[in-house]
């Protein structure tokens, strides 16, 4: 027989042991947050003088935030792979193929508790700019540009925030061909306030110098400029003169953004929204601008909301393959309208309509074509 205090000495340490695992689990449960969504498309393209095409799409992403200490924390996400920069649908084809998952996102992330609203990253990271109302004049929500950032938001009165954001990213490493490495150096400044009488305002500006452009093959695919103006370049391998086609523009962007809320909050969401960009290095077809509002109202279930905007796109305001890749079927060197209306279906559930009717190679007019996208979307989160 095992002696009573023997028994009450194993129980009391497999309780001990039960509740200390039960509080690991706990304090791991705390440190961990998953999110992710699932996107349905079907799509539609009309393009001037060819067929109309016709698709489904889907769009997966995983995504996990984990806390290492109190000033460490790091990202991972997955998501479909279509090798794609901007963009993670996955068409529906291949006869049932499986579709392809790819590292989305994985960073570091450093934010010391004795300065606030610092926070330091390095990795593959979501952009760290401020944009105005996710827009994508420069930059397409699905780029997730790699290298080190920098974000520092600091109040400077009871009403209003500052924000300062940099970065220093990788675009390409030394190619085989020796056209060097390139990447790109940016960074911005801007202010958020929001006034007594419940009217908002966010106004930015931001610089960003791409070395290594000029006289490079694309950025992407070594054939593809998106938009971008391009020249005959020779260079030489293992001592003999060839020609290659690359940029025939450098570029160092400068960028201003401004949201004005209007704070009916008891009716609707109003927001006036706008954002121009100006390729300093370049002498011409070098601006691009954008401008819209849009209207929302409630959350979840009945939410709803509408959008619309207008925007100009001439051939080296931006890196064409950063940019929107829905509007003109993307690139630079286009102009027109994107309209959008989204519903709650359900908590984590929404139904949305994109129209864009856009005009294709604006900068040379016997060539302009009309672009039509329409995307019929369901989405749900968790």
């Amino acid at each position: 027989m095992i002696p009573c205090a023997m028994k009450r000495c194993a129980l009391s340490i497999a309780c001990f042991m039960l509740l200390s695992a039960a509080a690991g689990a706990a304090e791991w449960h705390e440190k961990i947050k998953v999110g992710g969504d699932v996107r349905f498309r079907g799509e539609t393209i009309m393009l001037e003088h060819r067929d109309e095409d016709s698709r489904t799409r889907i769009r997966a992403r995983l995504r996990v935030t984990g806390e290492a200490n109190e000033c460490w924390s790091v990202g991972l996400g997955l998501a479909t792979d279509p090798d794609d920069p901007v963009s993670t649908n996955a068409t529906l084809t291949g006869g049932y193929s499986r579709k392809g998952i790819a590292l989305d996102l994985a960073y570091l992330d450093f934010h010391p508790k004795t300065v606030a609203g610092l926070n330091m990253l390095a990795g593959k990271m979501s952009l760290p700019f401020e944009v105005a109302e996710g827009t994508e004049l420069m930059w397409d929500n699905d780029l997730t540009p790699e290298g080190l950032a920098v974000r520092y938001r600091r109040r400077a009165s009871p009403c209003a925030e500052i924000f300062l954001n940099g970065a220093a990213f990788d675009i390409r490493d030394t190619d085989p061909d020796d056209l060097g490495e390139a990447w790109m150096v940016g960074g911005q400044a801007g202010l958020d306030a929001a006034f007594s009488n419940g009217i908002g305002l966010t106004i930015g500006a931001g610089y960003f110098n791409y070395e290594g452009a000029i006289g490079r093959t694309g950025f992407y695919r070594s054939n593809e400029f998106y938009g971008n103006t391009t020249r005959l370049w020779q260079g030489t391998i293992m001592g003999h003169p060839y020609y290659y086609r690359g940029y025939a523009r450098d570029f160092n962007i400068f960028e201003a953004l401004g949201v004005v809320d209007l704070g009916l909050r008891e009716w609707a969401d109003i927001a006036l929204y706008g954002t121009y960009v100006n390729n300093v290095r370049a002498d011409d077809r070098n601006v691009g601008w954008l401008a819209g509002g849009s209207a929302s109202r409630g959350r979840d279930r009945g939410a709803l909301k509408l959008h619309a905007n207008y925007r100009r796109v001439e051939s080296d305001a931006v890196i064409g393959v950063f940019t929107d890749s829905d509007f003109i079927g993307g690139g630079t060197d286009g102009k027109g309208w994107e309209l959008g209306f989204a519903c709650g279906a359900a908590r984590g559930v929404d139904l949305s309509v994109t129209w864009f009717l856009n005009v294709k190679n604006v900068m040379e007019e016997s060539l302009e074509t009309q672009y039509q996208r329409l995307q019929l979307d369901v989405q749900a989160g968790f």
